[in-house]
């Protein structure tokens, strides 16, 4: 029962979080947000976005196409947000390449000015995400797109992964970032 308290915590925290799948985007009735914030993921030495980075590139790129945010909010590591950034350069983006964890991502897109966003991201990290906006200070909601290897998101090694970044947030939750 202990374990789960991090993931119900933040499961409660994020109640208000909208959550939308990538195909349910037509049917958002909204007012377009500020940013669509882009989180990084693996970036290949050859310079090609990993396939969970791409699942998210091309879903801000859904997002900004239907006119839902303004521009981008790429962020990730110093060799992951230019490649966002450069994917997405049809439409204005601003790179964060400080944005080394979701925490981070979402502290500097607040310190950019992003009041409201819509992030992009796999499902999996959805809860987690959407509460560390929120603890920024950003009315977000969340874009949930496919991993295209289901089959390895669901690797234990990936599971526990997230499991130990759900507590890492739930103790940002209870001790304030700020």
């Amino acid at each position: 029962m202990l374990a789960a308290t991090p993931h119900l915590a933040l499961r409660a925290y994020a109640a208000d979080v909208d959550v939308l799948a990538l195909d349910e985007l037509d049917e958002f009735d909204a007012q377009p947000v500020q940013a669509v914030i882009v989180p990084g993921a693996r970036v290949f030495a050859s310079g090609q976005p990993s396939g969970a980075l791409g699942a998210r590139i091309e879903g801000a790129a859904a997002v900004l196409d239907t006119g839902l945010a303004y521009g981008a909010f790429a962020s990730g590591a110093p060799d992951e947000a230019p490649v966002i950034a450069a994917l997405l350069s049809d439409h204005p983006v601003t790179s964060d390449p400080e944005g080394l964890s979701t925490t981070e991502t979402c502290q500097n897109a607040y310190a950019s000015g992003v009041r409201r966003a819509i992030v992009v991201t796999q499902p999996r990290h959805q809860l987690r995400t959407g509460a560390l906006c929120k603890m920024a200070g950003i009315e977000v909601t969340v874009v949930a797109t496919p991993h295209p290897h289901e089959r390895l998101a669901r690797k234990p090694r990936r599971i526990l992964r997230e499991r130990a970044a759900e507590v890492k947030a739930f103790a940002e939750l209870l001790i304030p970032f700020w």
